[in-house]
């Protein structure tokens, strides 16, 4: 009985190294080549839409100091005349 149990217990350990080992090399491993890959390039990304944004930011600030200006120097025109 106990060598019937040994046998058993000594497949059962093979069954599950064999699992893991597939596991890892079908789910594991190119789940993280993915991640690798994918996360370089989102990063890459988001740091070109970040600078996108802050010049989309500048040049609207720079827009509308332009029409204050332009705003105030025709008015101040005005009261001169």
């Amino acid at each position: 009985m106990l060598i019937k149990v040994g046998q058993t217990d000594l497949k059962l350990g093979q069954t599950e190294r064999e699992f893991v080992s597939s596991a890892v090399n079908s789910y594991v491993e190119p789940l993280n080549r993915f991640l690798e890959n994918e996360v370089r390039v989102a990063a890459k990304e988001r740091k070109t839409l970040e600078n996108k944004r802050l010049d989309l930011d500048a040049a609207k600030n720079r827009l509308r100091k332009a029409r204050s200006m332009s705003s105030t120097s025709s008015v101040g025109c005005i009261q001169t005349v």
